[in-house]
């Protein structure tokens, strides 16, 4: 199999890659495509989500987009034309907070097959389910609702996905934007900020986080929130559990 892959170089230069995809790793594969592009990782030229929402037509001349890059391009609207296009794409940010290229990591070689098999059985109460709980030792309590609206999940494998997943590996759940009411402690990953030095304190009223503790990580989640100037940051919108 062939991929005409989007490649774009400092001096904005679009190019297609041709490579195969049979034998090599993933790490292979990008490096060969880094390669014939004549760029290194540090090289490609990073953008922002607004430029794949006012360039939405980009991908225009690709079969299949292989979305390695910092940040995620799922809810861009250049992805969002290129499905409904019938073009494949897949979502692998590379952004990490060690330095260690997200491509070495084990979870990259997790059996499709297993991750759907348990994403389905996880999928079947979800779907049944109206509000969704979580608990822990620690104190959260949260609540969640989502009348009406289905779980999906993502495994790494287009063909499970209709010609569209991720890396991410996980069963999600669009929840109702206004319904989550609780708290959490916050004991693990702030995603691109890293992982937190010791547990933070975030409350939520009615599908908006209200309160954030003032502790370390919590002035890091404050101010990269704020950094987007955006009140729709502070919106509860998907629930979803790793696989």
């Amino acid at each position: 199999m062939y991929i005409s892959v989007f490649c774009l170089t400092k001096r904005f230069v679009l190019q297609k890659v041709f490579f195969r995809t049979k034998k090599g790793t993933s790490e292979k594969i990008l490096q060969s495509a880094f390669a014939l592009c004549d760029v290194s990782y540090s090289q490609i030229l990073r953008l922002s989500s607004p430029f794949f929402d006012k360039n939405e037509n980009i991908f225009e001349a690709y079969d299949v987009i292989i979305g390695a890059t910092d940040y995620s391009l799922v809810t861009t609207k250049a992805v969002k034309r290129a499905r409904a296009e019938g073009k494949k794409f897949l979502s692998l940010p590379l952004s990490t907070n060690n330095g260690q290229s997200m491509l070495t990591y084990d979870f990259l070689q997790m059996d499709t097959k297993k991750s759907k098999m348990m994403a389905n059985v996880i999928k079947k109460y979800v779907d049944e389910a109206t509000y969704l709980q979580v608990k822990t030792k620690l104190g959260t309590d949260m609540r969640f609702r989502k009348k009406g609206r289905n779980a999906g999940f993502f495994n790494g494998d287009i063909r499970d996905g209709n010609g569209f997943s991720s890396a991410s590996i996980e069963l999600y759940v669009p929840i109702e934007e206004d319904q989550t009411n609780g708290v959490l402690y916050l004991d693990g990953s702030l995603g691109y900020i890293g992982a937190v030095k010791e547990p933070v304190r975030i409350e939520f009223q009615n599908g908006r986080i209200v309160d954030i503790e003032e502790n370390e990580d919590g002035k890091r989640l404050k101010t990269y929130i704020e950094s987007f100037d955006d009140d729709r940051m502070y919106v509860t919108a998907e629930f979803g559990i790793g696989l």
